[in-house]
């Protein structure tokens, strides 16, 4: 916006028409005073992640993992190994396992000498 040489204001409009489109007014939310944004109930409870872009924002869903158990999700060859036993007990590819503390004294020590 500039001043033309008689002292008045001059306006500069755009040459193109803006893209209007039609949003329902169920669609559109306000920001409150303290940065809250209510979606209403069906997404109540739910965690989010806010990534700012160019037009606005977005809001994708996350999974919050535990500090203790983040490791596995880290560890490529254990998480591996975790799908790899699911499977398998999906499949009903059971073993026995052993039998009371004895048994499973017994198997811990056999793993950690290597057999």
């Amino acid at each position: 916006m500039g001043k033309s040489q008689t002292g008045l204001v001059k306006w500069d409009f755009p040459t193109k028409p803006r893209k209007v489109s039609q949003v329902p007014s169920d669609k559109i939310k306000r920001i409150d005073g303290k940065g809250r944004l209510n979606l209403g109930k069906d997404f109540a409870g739910r965690d989010v992640r806010i990534d700012e872009t160019a037009g606005g924002f977005t809001a994708s869903y996350v999974i919050q993992v535990p500090a203790g158990e983040a490791w596995l999700w880290e560890n490529e060859k254990a998480l591996s190994s975790v799908r790899k036993g699911i499977e398998e007990a999906a499949a009903g590819e059971l073993t026995a396992g052993p039998e009371g503390w004895d048994g499973i004294v017994a198997d811990a020590k056999r793993s950690a000498a290597g057999e």
